[in-house]
């Protein structure tokens, strides 16, 4: 029985492994360069004229690999087994991954637009394009995509035209708000978008609608709220509700606490420092210390 349990055990760890994309480095024959595996074994023939680095990716157990390397100056993108999966069509390509399948910026005659599965995502019409990666998942599983055109920014959410804001702000940071907060029902937002313009920081959404105004010195966006500073003073905003911001009156922000309740729900409580001394404030905005002369 033991001798049954460990075999099965190897042929899982055989298999994990054998799922997982062969490490691949640029190896240069002569002008010619292709990939070598790490014993220095050829695995993609050289045939470029010049090979980037593979990027990898490991996410829910799958292994995904993507390359671009150059031939007759366009770029062409490479799975780790050394199929094209982006066509020499453009002058230079960057690849990432979208919802982990292997994707690429990709830019023309000084024009960028976005190559995935097999088709052009967003067509070639941007000076910069960029994804805003989300630090963690929430639904929808996709990224929000920053275009940049004849010196305004905007924002294409899949599925929904690029919007292009009538002011020239900075996008900061993006991400999706989840459809079960309380600020979604309210406006109907699918994305929060921290923006710096005339060098001050507001939140507004996909519509240009302002959530926070533009009068805070700096701003972090975190999953479920906003640190806000004014001068030396520090305040949050709790983006899953319709609470109105508590101002920067604390001398910093030390810590953020969680309790959660039950499905979904919890609160949220900061640990702050206010006149030299720690104390707690809840994401309703009730202090938990009391100062005595």
């Amino acid at each position: 029985m033991k001798i049954t349990l460990l075999i099965l055990a190897l042929c899982t760890v055989l298999n994990s492994y054998a799922q997982k994309p062969r490490l691949l480095i640029p190896f240069r024959a002569g002008n010619l360069w292709g990939y070598a595996d790490t014993s220095g074994k050829i695995m993609i023939r050289p045939q470029f004229s010049s090979a980037g680095r593979f990027l990898y990716e490991e996410r829910n157990s799958a292994h995904r690999a993507v390359g671009v390397a150059y031939k007759n100056k366009k770029a062409i993108g490479l799975d780790d087994a050394g199929k094209t999966i982006l066509p020499p069509l453009f002058d230079s390509a960057v690849p990432f991954f979208n919802e982990s399948h292997p994707a690429f910026y990709v830019r023309s005659k000084g024009k960028w637009g976005i190559y995935g599965e097999g088709k052009r995502i967003v067509a070639l019409l941007y000076d910069s394009i960029s994804y805003l990666q989300k630090d963690r998942p929430m639904e929808p599983d996709t990224n929000l995509v920053i275009l940049n055109k004849d010196g305004k920014q905007g924002i294409l959410i899949p599925g929904d035209l690029p919007r292009f804001f009538n002011q020239r702000y900075d996008i900061v940071k993006a991400q999706y708000n989840n459809p079960s907060f309380e600020l979604y029902e309210r406006y109907r937002a699918y994305a929060l978008i921290v923006a710096r313009l005339h060098n001050k920081y507001g939140l507004i959404d996909e519509q240009e609608r302002i959530i926070l105004p533009f009068i805070y010195d700096d701003m972090e966006l975190e999953r479920d709220y906003v640190l806000i500073t004014r001068g030396d003073r520090q305040g949050f905003y709790k983006t899953s509700s319709v609470r109105p911001a508590i101002d920067p009156k604390y001398d910093k922000i030390i810590k953020t606490h969680y309790y959660y309740i039950d499905e979904g729900i919890g609160f949220y409580f900061f640990e702050v420092e206010h006149k030299g001394k720690k104390g707690y404030v809840g994401e309703n905005g009730v202090e938990f210390f009391r100062d005595y002369r």
